[in-house]
């Protein structure tokens, strides 16, 4: 019985001059097509849909190598160009396909692609995958409300869950200035964030999340705090940033009191093209030495209605 082979390979590199690191994303297409010429003897059999796949993270690269069917991808919708695939332009397709496959994979590959899909600005596509893979990778605790008035729009906002450092949870960098550690102080559940300032100034504290937004829309922030022993001129604040231009919304005021938890808070319309804010705390005035500690919990970030 003759047997004939088709095989696709779509590939594609994406690099950012402005970062230190690669992403390559491979979607990998096998079709076997089996003919057999006459009709003397037929028979009839089903071919059970085989997939494969393969992650392999490095220090400057991530690789995801997947192997299906052609037919399970076909509500993907791979952009054309000319008569083959646009593969620069296929990483929202290359989402739609993986989720289409309906199978688990590591938290470690889910929370790479997204992470790298944050760090090229494709917020739309960052976003949308947050919300499909999640539940692939057991993070559907991590799902942000909807983006509705009232819904809180932050991720673990009471630290009762891990900081993953990734996708759109907590990211904190360390650094000598500040250290940063989950704490049983806090004025409602089980766990805050500490953190604690060593002496040396510093611009930001290395804490950020991103958050996906609607362009032209008011929303609100608020965060609980405590401090003590906090030394130094001016103190913390937190800063709300468009990602896409660089644009500050708010800053509220410096967090300093005598040692009881308060709330601060504060609000902010975005821009005509807003997709993507990060909420940071920073440094105010930025390199001023600084010791002592601060508990932050129960942090919101909700759209308000008009």
């Amino acid at each position: 019985m003759p047997r004939r082979v088709r095989h696709w390979e779509i590939s594609s590199l994406r690099s950012d001059e402005g970062m230190n690191r690669q992403r390559k994303i491979a979607v990998v297409w096998s079709v076997l097509l089996v003919a057999a010429p006459g009709a003397a003897h037929c028979h009839e059999f089903k071919l059970d849909a085989v997939v494969n796949a393969f992650v392999k993270i490095e220090p400057t690269e991530a690789h995801v190598l997947v192997r299906a069917p052609l037919y399970l991808f076909k509500s993907a919708k791979f952009p054309i160009k000319g008569a083959e695939i646009d593969s620069d332009n296929s990483a929202a397709a290359t989402d739609r396909a993986l989720i289409g496959l309906q199978q688990p994979f590591s938290q470690r590959a889910g929370l790479g692609y997204v992470d790298y899909l944050l760090g090229q600005r494709m917020a739309d596509p960052a976003r949308d995958a947050w919300q499909e893979m999640a539940p692939l990778c057991g993070l559907t605790a991590y799902l942000p409300g909807p983006n509705m008035p009232g819904q809180n729009l932050m991720v673990n906002p009471r630290f009762e869950m891990d900081v993953l450092n990734a996708g759109f949870d907590w990211h904190y960098y360390e650094q000598s200035s500040v250290k940063i550690t989950l704490d049983s102080n806090a004025p409602g559940g089980t766990h805050g964030l500490l953190l604690s300032f060593l002496g040396p100034g510093f611009g930001e504290t290395g804490l950020f999340q991103q958050v996906s937004v609607q362009p032209n829309t008011q929303y609100q922030f608020s965060v609980h705090f405590k401090t003590d022993e906090l030394e130094g001129a001016g103190g913390p604040a937190f800063v709300v940033r468009d990602e896409m231009t660089g644009v500050v919304y708010l800053t509220t005021e410096t967090l300093k009191n005598p040692g009881s938890w308060r709330e601060v808070a504060g609000h902010f319309e975005t821009g005509p093209e807003a997709k993507l804010v990060s909420v940071r705390m920073v440094r105010i005035p930025a390199g001023n030495a600084m010791r002592g500690h601060l508990w932050m919990d129960e942090v919101q970030l909700t759209r308000l209605e008009l």
